[in-house]
């Protein structure tokens, strides 16, 4: 357990391999607020898919520091 933010190992952040198919762009450029809620919900899930072969490593990441 790391005892300071000041003492936090420098981290190499694996890249996802494609990005989601939902983006930011599509959150903003919604035309009511229903249609801003259910895209904030499919970007984020998209977001969430598009790291899904690195969620192990966050996991494992995370018990280190």
């Amino acid at each position: 357990m790391v005892s300071n933010i000041y003492s936090l190992p420098t981290l190499t952040i694996p890249q996802p391999l494609e990005r989601g198919t939902t983006t930011i762009t599509h959150v903003i450029n919604h035309k009511t607020p229903m249609q801003f809620h259910g895209l904030a919900i499919k970007w984020g899930e998209s977001v969430w898919d598009s790291w899904k072969d690195n969620h192990d490593w966050v996991t494992k990441t995370l018990q280190t520091i």
